[in-house]
């Protein structure tokens, strides 16, 4: 898995794409029943999201896949250890996770809420690593527009009701 790492500039992240940089380098997305795991670093200015589709994947095989939460954490702490520091010297935001309706495949139905199932996961995950959550905007049934700014480490939300989008 390759993580997205300008220099300067804006950052675009499609499910399962993770973004990393440092105070010239703002990361953007937009979130469904996806969460947005953000960490930034106050002091070194740094920072990582990673846009998850789904908890983790059925087998967990090399390399890491971005798509799934166990993969990415895993592909954003080892950066963090790459470059000396942990993850507990992070600030640590959660975005994303809305309720959508059930979406039927010709293969099996979703599961019935995947947004409140990642959301909950993203939620888990925090308390587990002992990370400092300062802040989150998870479930609802509304889209979400993210930016985050890794010189300031706000992140932006936007609201997006989910027939606008069509």
């Amino acid at each position: 898995m390759t993580i997205k790492e300008p220099a300067s500039g804006t950052v675009w992240l499609n499910p399962g794409d993770i973004g990393w940089g440092g105070e010239e380098v703002c990361i953007k997305t937009i979130l469904s029943s996806c969460v947005a795991l953000c960490f930034w670093h106050p002091i070194r200015k740094i920072g990582g999201m990673a846009h998850y589709m789904l908890p983790r994947r059925p087998a967990e095989k090399p390399p890491l896949d971005g798509r799934y939460a166990t993969d990415a954490f895993a592909a954003l702490t080892k950066r963090m250890s790459s470059l000396g520091t942990q993850p507990a010297e992070y600030e640590t935001k959660l975005f994303g996770g809305c309720s959508m309706p059930p979406i039927q495949t010709r293969f099996k139905a979703a599961p019935a809420d995947v947004g409140a199932m990642n959301a909950a996961f993203a939620r888990q995950l925090v308390s587990e690593a002992n990370l400092r959550l300062v802040a989150s905007d998870l479930g609802g049934y509304t889209h979400r527009r993210v930016l985050f700014d890794l010189s300031t480490g706000t992140v932006w939300i936007q609201r997006i009701n989910p027939e606008s989008t069509v």
